[in-house]
């Protein structure tokens, strides 16, 4: 167990087996997960753990405050009177959006604590609808068509690229085998067995560039 002193130092209790319901390990895996939610590491990008969003509000977990950039989380204002027989009735249920930073204190937040759910969410599902409506305007077939297009020149241009490879490889392989007779009656500087691995070396060359034109025609067809 933990202490505090009066001069803020911390002390540790000895560990008595019995009283451990958890591991030290599980124990220091939830403080970790309870560190990257703090609201303190939301603008440092530490805070890795997602949030909850589960909630009867539509951007539980999801909106955040506008002063310290905190998530919003859900609460419920409920108005309430006694009435003359002594019953405590309760009306108009009011839901709204409030600060965790704020709530928790873990942030300097200087903006309102709470964020009325029904003016918070109209200005979302406005912003929702223009960008819905700016997409119907889109011509998305043309759009496509124009990517296939760019992306059909960029392979064209690899094929040439690969061709011109294939080319020289060719080239060479014949310059090879052309040297074989030479070699092999002694009127060569290299002895048949380089010319036989330089050879093989060249036809894996041309048989893995013929594979590579062959994959991106392919892609085209």
């Amino acid at each position: 167990m933990r202490y505090r002193t009066e001069k803020g130092d911390e002390i540790f209790s000895k560990q008595i087996p019995e009283l451990i319901i958890v591991s030290e390990e599980e124990w220091k895996t939830v403080q970790e997960i309870r560190e990257k939610k703090n609201p303190k590491n939301y603008k440092t990008n530490e805070a890795s753990i997602p949030m909850s969003t589960k909630g009867s509000l539509l951007l539980t977990g999801i909106a955040r405050c506008g002063c310290c950039n905190s998530r919003l989380t859900s609460t419920t204002f409920v108005n309430k009177y006694k009435a003359a027989s002594g019953e405590i009735i309760k009306y108009n249920q009011n839901k709204s959006y409030r600060c965790s930073g704020k709530l928790q204190g873990k942030t300097d937040c200087n903006g309102q604590a709470t964020f009325s759910s029904k003016k918070v969410e109209r200005q979302v599902l406005e912003r929702v609808d223009i960008y819905l409506s700016q997409l119907s305007t889109i011509d998305f077939q043309s759009q496509i068509e124009s990517i296939k297009q760019n992306v059909s020149n960029e392979e064209e241009e690899k094929i040439k690229k690969l061709q011109s490879i294939l080319e020289g490889h060719y080239d060479e392989l014949a310059a090879l085998n052309a040297e074989v007779p030479k070699a092999i009656m002694g009127k060569s500087a290299f002895n048949p067995e380089m010319f036989n691995n330089l050879i093989k070396k060249k036809d894996n060359e041309i048989q893995e560039t013929s594979e590579d034109i062959k994959g991106i025609e392919k892609l085209l067809s």
